[in-house]
């Protein structure tokens, strides 16, 4: 929350139109910031990891599937648990459960 905003529902006198133009700029802001070239690299890198979880049909572990004739079971390939690298420091990177691939300490072991 703004201090503006906290001000207006404070019930605090504030200049007209402030918190309008607060909005158009925050809007304006946070466009920018999804728009930028590094934003956009994390979410295809995000996107890309997710698909680590995905069967040969494109299905995450558990939805259904009519390749793998029932839920899907994940990739198969790289069950969680599976080493596919290493840190700088030697630390192994591992698939995490589904429920963790959001969180990249789940991702190394050994820390």
């Amino acid at each position: 929350m703004t201090n503006y905003r906290a001000a207006i529902e404070a019930g605090l006198p504030v200049e007209p139109g402030w918190d309008k133009t607060l909005d158009a700029y925050e809007a304006q802001v946070t466009s920018a910031v999804l728009r930028s070239p590094d934003a956009v690299h994390n979410r295809a890198l995000a996107r890309l990891l997710l698909d680590l979880h995905r069967c040969e049909h494109g299905r995450t572990k558990g939805d259904p599937c009519f390749g793998c004739k029932g839920a899907s079971a994940g990739n198969r390939l790289l069950s969680p648990g599976t080493p596919i690298g290493y840190t700088v420091h030697g630390h192994r990177i591992v698939v995490p459960p589904w429920e963790d691939h959001n969180e990249p300490e789940a991702w190394v072991q050994g820390v």
